[in-house]
């Protein structure tokens, strides 16, 4: 039988060669097909600028506002659906990547990445293409916020959460348009991975509380995703240090961007995953659970002789792109 998987995967991965290769014998090149994308989306940065811009002052101005005389909307079915769409992009983005590495072999992919040598048409035209997708994701990943604000949940939209969407969707359009995709790579394939698990996680929460209790691994995301960002600071030293041809401001830029959510998150992780703390109060020691989890989880304290249950705050953990 892993044979026949063998024989199925090299099979699966030999059409999608040939489809490629059509692609680039084809009147109508790559070349041709992504400058009429450029043309549309990285021209400029008027088109990602105004999408962010309008996206601050609907979650932190308008919605708001608006949501004060409406009710909470129920949008079960359709976070339902944006889970799981989220979870199959991610999913094909990342067996995408890793199957074009897996083409060139991993250390000739450091090597494009650092600028010591030249990808052939097909794979870089892949890689150029990956990244319009990639950047796409980033623009529709500002509706995580939009949710929050339908819903009725603006102590959801905090700093960190805002300005890791903003950031993401300015950072990605600078990426993609003055780097090539090679460049990018780690970076993509460690967060398309998270994400893979982050969605899929929000999924199963999303299907109802008797889905929902099962679910004892939530702050692990948080630390998947505090690892992917000492990951991609590790992949940028390397470029730092022996890279051929990649330029300065953007390992200064990646490095200074990354740091900064490194922080970010490992404050967030802090704050949220703390262990519980003891106080005393009138001689009498209490339990006080960190108010930053997710779900309300019933604390104990004593009065006057009894157990008494007292509710802990509710916060969602921070989706990262």
């Amino acid at each position: 039988r892993p044979r026949t998987y063998t024989r199925g995967f090299q099979s699966f991965h030999k059409r999608e060669e040939t489809i490629w290769a059509s692609v680039m014998d084809n009147s109508t090149s790559i070349k041709d097909l992504f400058g009429a994308r450029e043309d549309f989306v990285l021209r400029t940065p008027w088109l990602v600028l105004s999408l962010t811009a309008s996206y601050l002052y609907f979650v932190l101005v308008f919605g708001p506002s608006f949501m004060k005389t409406k009710k909470p909307m129920n949008l079960k079915n359709t976070i339902l659906v944006y889970n799981a769409v989220q979870v199959a992009f991610s999913t094909w983005w990342f067996v995408e990547a890793i199957m074009c590495i897996s083409k060139i072999g991993f250390f000739e992919a450091i090597s494009l990445a650092a600028g010591c040598s030249k990808a052939n048409p097909l794979v870089q035209a892949k890689w150029d293409l990956l990244g319009y997708w990639y950047l796409i994701s980033k623009l529709v990943e500002l509706l995580d916020t939009v949710f929050f604000v339908l819903r009725g949940k603006q102590s959801q939209v905090t700093f960190l959460h805002v300005y890791h969407h903003t950031n993401m969707a300015l950072s990605t359009w600078y990426f993609i348009k003055y780097n090539q995709g090679t460049r990018s790579m780690a970076m993509g394939v460690c967060n398309t991975f998270v994400h893979i698990v982050m969605y899929g996680y929000y999924l199963l929460a999303a299907m109802g509380p008797q889905v929902r209790r099962h679910l004892w691994w939530k702050k692990y995301i948080t630390a998947l995703q505090i690892t992917q960002f000492f990951v991609i600071l590790s992949y940028l030293g390397y470029l730092c240090l022996y890279g051929c041809s990649v330029a300065r401001p953007f390992i200064v830029f990646s490095s200074a961007n990354t740091g900064s959510f490194l922080v970010l998150f490992v404050h967030f992780y802090l704050k949220s995953y703390n262990r519980t703390k003891t106080t005393k109060t009138n001689g009498i020691v209490q339990e006080v659970e960190s108010s930053a989890t997710k779900y309300d989880v019933t604390n104990t304290t004593k009065m006057n002789g009894t157990v008494q249950g007292v509710g802990s705050a509710v916060t969602k953990p921070v989706k990262v792109e």
